[in-house]
């Protein structure tokens, strides 16, 4: 990326990067029905593609997050429990008035039904580090100011996860995914470093991958 970057243009490496995961699941089905191995290529190939893309910023970003760990996590923690807490609320408020939960938490139980070990380990770690450079750290060099990059990718990324809705009333948890994504963009708006948001995100998948399997 470089400073002449545009929105437009994050915007077409966004695309090309389902397109990417489209055609690895499309790909890996032709050898195989195990669900266990192509969640694994679907998810796997092209986060290390993003991974290997942005190499050399991301070393400086390694670099930099110690300092911008120390320097944020308190604000950046609280504000992610505040929007997390409001995120909750509004998708309870919607369960009672649907009567159902979000199509893409139902997509996601059924695959950890399907794959318990593989999915959890893919949402985790490999779906945080592959949504925030994609979702964040692409968009890094474009639109004008950070807050402004901070609003509309929080957009992006939660009109990403309604993308699958069966129904046109389940997009109401626009809202919900919304206040999520407000609080883990939140945190590379504020620290400047990838890192960051990638280690809020990992965290919060955690605590839900393990309410998920108590519950």
């Amino acid at each position: 990326m470089t400073k002449s970057d545009t929105f437009f243009r994050g915007l077409l490496r966004l695309g090309a990067f389902f397109v990417l995961q489209a055609l690895m699941m499309a790909i890996t089905y032709e050898f195989t029905d195990n669900t266990d191995i192509i969640y694994t290529i679907t998810y796997l190939f092209p986060t290390i593609f993003l991974i290997y893309k942005w190499r050399r910023t991301l070393k400086n970003e390694i670099s930099s997050f110690p300092e911008a760990f120390k320097k944020n996590i308190l604000k950046v923690f609280l504000v992610y429990l505040l929007f997390t807490l409001m995120c909750y609320t509004t998708n309870n408020m919607l369960y009672q008035l649907i009567g159902d939960i979000a199509s893409n938490e139902t997509a996601i139980r059924n695959e950890l039904n399907s794959s318990p070990l593989i999915i959890a380990i893919i949402f985790i770690f490999l779906a945080p580090i592959s949504e925030e450079l994609i979702f964040r750290f692409n968009f890094r060099n474009t639109l004008k100011t950070p807050k402004r990059r901070y609003i509309i990718t929080s957009i992006l990324f939660a009109l990403m996860h309604i993308a699958v809705s069966t129904e046109l009333i389940f997009l109401l948890y626009l809202i919900p995914y919304l206040f999520l994504s407000l609080g883990l963009g939140y945190s590379y708006y504020k620290s400047d470093n990838i890192f960051m948001s990638i280690i809020i995100h990992i965290f919060h998948n955690l605590i839900n991958i393990m309410l998920l399997f108590i519950m």
